[in-house]
């Protein structure tokens, strides 16, 4: 999807990973197992708006994207500097959505061949 909409995903992914990488990791003891921050939290309540928005019935990535337009944290800075607005990411969902309607209507047509 990125790379549909104009954007290069490795440096996209580039800037997250050193923004994670610049929080540091808080120890746990005791085996706990890892919990998610609250603005994790807040992310995936954006994304499943996003999902309700556009109807979908699964939870995907193009849900995250749309939400990182809204993270005040860093996904919208990062979105930015990408060139990445709601409009492009939109576009491109749309056109990859088309091209793998058509992929499958031209799968079960020439399985219907057979």
């Amino acid at each position: 999807v990125v790379a549909a909409a104009g954007a290069d995903p490795r440096s996209l992914r580039v800037g997250f990973e050193d923004f994670a990488a610049a929080q540091g990791v808080r120890a746990r003891g005791g085996g706990e197992a890892p919990q998610l921050g609250e603005s994790l939290l807040a992310l995936l309540r954006k994304a499943a708006a996003q999902r309700r928005l556009l109807v979908d019935e699964r939870l995907s990535a193009k849900h995250v994207l749309l939400a990182l337009l809204e993270d005040a944290r860093c996904g919208a800075r990062l979105m930015r500097e990408a060139n990445l607005d709601r409009a492009s990411l939109t576009a491109a969902i749309t056109l990859l959505q088309a091209e793998h309607s058509r992929s499958k209507e031209r799968g079960a047509t020439s399985s219907g061949d057979r």
